[in-house]
């Protein structure tokens, strides 16, 4: 009878585990199936990512050559209303001079005249005096319609510069939504993907980047030259030992001690009139000329800086002070280091 109750006890506890084990491999099955699924989505937005990566890189070079057309045209536009204005008071003072004078005045210079030599010498007076004001009168004309050339050009390169930010920002966008998509099913897989992680901190730097470089741009002239020329970096931001495409080496040569400078001039106006900002790639110099470039070398690495302020003062065995972003990149606290001076392309 024991022996029967056994039996039993034993079928119905193999029994129960069969049907345990029958889940636990479905949910096994179900779950290695999903995790094959989530790592081919994975996949194809790592690839899709990577794609955009390479389309926002083209729009950023794109914005940054516009940036620099629309800076060279407010430049011109402004020339060419200083131009105007210098013409238009001449020829105001003219017309001033002209009514003070009065109607009569040429009539009693010729009645004043004693010989035909006299009447000869005011002819020519007469004949200069009125040329010189049609020669006025044109040079307004000619400056009126080079401000009109100016202002459309400028209109121009306005919606050409603002045509290559939408596609930045498009892209930008288009970028984070698929980051935050790939991210949340490498969670599902259980992954951490580093380039996605990656691609995340070029997002971050890109959109860091347009905001400066927006902010140069509603700035005073001097910040626009700054941006102009920082744009010729490209989206490197100076970053390695490549010479972008908009600089090219002078072959001169400096070498001494770098140091840096950064938190307590930050907001303060450097020597080129633009405001100091710490994480730009920037330098100062006592006498290069402000607009030059360095490719400053340091332990196997580059970083390539703009010359926007002088200095460094109170130790002369130093040659340039950079700002803290690129000290910071190169690891340089004072260092010695060797600079190649680089300017832009004519």
């Amino acid at each position: 009878m024991n022996k029967r109750v056994l039996g039993l006890a034993l079928i119905v506890a193999l029994g129960t585990q069969a049907a345990w084990a029958e889940p636990i491999t479905q949910r096994v099955r179900q779950a290695r199936s999903q995790r094959a699924t989530a790592m081919v989505t994975l996949h194809e937005l790592e690839g899709q990512v990577s794609q955009v990566q390479g389309q926002l890189t083209i729009a950023e070079h794109l914005v940054d050559a516009a940036t620099v057309r629309l800076v060279d045209a407010r430049s011109q536009e402004r020339d060419a209303s200083i131009q105007l204005a210098l013409a238009q008071d001449v020829l105001v003072r003219r017309v001033r001079a002209a009514y003070e004078l009065g109607p009569d005045t040429g009539l009693a210079m010729i009645f004043s005249a004693r010989s035909s030599a006299d009447l000869l010498s005011i002819n020519e007076y007469t004949a200069h005096a009125m040329l010189a004001d049609v020669d006025v009168v044109n040079r307004v004309r000619q400056g009126q319609a080079a401000v009109a050339r100016e202002q459309e050009g400028l209109r121009l390169r306005q919606a050409a510069l603002g045509t290559q930010e939408a596609e930045v920002r498009s892209l930008l966008a288009e970028l984070q939504a698929k980051l935050a998509q790939a991210s949340a099913v490498a969670r599902q897989a259980g992954h951490k993907v580093a380039s996605l992680e990656a691609a995340a901190r070029e997002a971050a730097r890109v959109q860091r980047r347009e905001a400066q470089r927006m902010a140069l741009l509603s700035a005073g002239p001097s910040s626009q030259w700054e941006a102009k020329l920082l744009a010729l970096l490209g989206p490197s931001e100076g970053k390695g030992c490549a010479i972008p495409q908009g600089l090219r080496d002078t072959g001169q040569r400096i070498s001494g001690d770098a140091s840096w400078y950064g938190g307590s001039f930050a907001g303060g106006p450097t020597a080129s009139g633009a405001t100091f900002d710490p994480s730009l790639f920037t330098a100062a110099h006592r006498t290069l000329p402000l607009g030059v470039f360095l490719r400053v070398h340091y332990d196997g690495n580059c970083a390539i800086v703009l010359v926007n302020d002088r200095g460094p003062y109170g130790n002369y065995h130093r040659i340039i002070d950079l700002a803290h972003g690129p000290a910071e990149y190169l690891g340089i606290g004072v260092a010695h280091v060797t600079a190649d001076v680089l300017v832009p392309r004519s």
